[in-house]
């Protein structure tokens, strides 16, 4: 399978050119350890400016170590990009499109997760192209619910192999300032347990900056090549709880000027309730472990903070005229 993603740098006649950022993002999940984490490379301001930033950041949680994490952030000109890829020293994502897989490493003296990872489409990849709103600007975005994951990481002294483990892509792109009036929630329901289902889902909204104002929900189910797209209006969400354990809080500097945010209210679990004609779905994640990656602006002052999310989720239901249960990790992202 062919991909077709590539960056979408703005030209030099764009006035919007100062909130460009761009982004490729890669979650994945080892069923045998129970560790999920996510690899994701991202642009932020426009090319022509030196205080512009390309960034790095690996979020890795395991049952046994906790989290591992490792940020990276230099100017455009300390990093490799080309159209399909952002290299910096120590974490890359790259994209062939001819062969349609996806290429990743995490790698330095400092960094305490360690990969080489590659994964190859195992469904067809949705994308919305429409310049949708966020805040006082705008989003684009492309995704794979499914990929099969192979390569190696390493925490600490413990080396795993993988053959086939699941994953999930996604691009964005688009004109926004960090800190601005927007959040998003979001959640990969990554490749279940059972070989037989091969289910995949993603949920998607957008938000003011508190929470109160929700966008349209957007649901996305796929099992064994049958997809459904659940209607808004049929979609219910419900938060469970409060997430209260510590958090894992990235850059650390940033973090220390930012003691307001060291405990913000986020949930605990997600009820997603979603039915159209015969197909029906009852998703319900709880998490287990939380991040907070700071995020800056280079050419505005203003900060938002991403919230990443791990834990397990349970789905059952119908889909295409086939009966669902299945179990397996995700990944709930809060952003404010």
């Amino acid at each position: 399978m062919k991909l077709n993603e590539t960056l979408r740098p703005p030209s030099p006649l764009d006035p919007t050119a100062p909130a460009y950022k761009d982004w490729f993002h890669l979650n994945f999940a080892d069923p045998r350890s129970g560790t999920i984490g996510l690899l994701n490379v991202s642009l932020h301001g426009s090319p022509w400016d030196p205080r512009s930033r390309a960034m790095g950041v690996v979020l890795v949680h395991s049952p046994k170590w906790g989290w591992q994490s490792h940020v990276e952030i230099t100017g455009y000109s300390g990093a490799n990009l080309w159209e399909s890829g952002i290299a910096l020293r120590d974490i890359a994502l790259a994209i062939d499109r001819r062969r349609g897989t996806i290429h990743a490493s995490s790698l330095g003296s400092a960094n305490r997760f360690q990969a080489h990872l590659q994964a190859e489409a195992a469904s067809q990849s949705i994308a919305f192209e429409q310049e949708m709103p966020l805040g006082p600007g705008w989003i684009s975005w492309s995704f794979l619910s499914n990929l099969r994951l192979s390569g190696e990481w390493k925490i600490r002294e413990y080396r795993t192999l993988l053959q086939n483990a699941p994953a999930y892509h996604d691009h964005n792109w688009g004109r926004w300032h960090w800190g601005d009036d927007f959040g998003w929630e979001w959640g990969c329901f990554l490749k279940g347990m059972s070989p037989e289902q091969n289910l995949s889902m993603v949920f998607a909204r957008t938000t003011d900056r508190a929470h109160r104002s929700r966008g349209k929900p957007f649901l996305v189910a796929e099992a064994n090549s049958k997809r459904r797209c659940f209607l808004p209006e049929n979609i219910e969400v419900a938060f469970v709880d409060s997430f209260d354990s510590p958090l894992h809080r990235v850059p650390g500097a940033m973090a220390a000027l930012h003691q307001e945010m060291a405990q913000p209210w986020l949930p605990g679990g997600v009820t997603i309730h979603a039915w159209q004609g015969a197909d029906q779905l009852a998703i319900s994640f709880v998490a287990r472990g939380a991040a907070q990656f700071i995020a800056a602006d280079p050419s505005e002052r203003g900060y938002s903070f991403i919230h990443e999310m791990v834990g397990e989720y349970r789905v059952s239901g119908k889909l295409r005229g086939a009966h669902l249960k299945d179990h397996g990790a995700a990944v709930f992202e809060y952003v404010m």
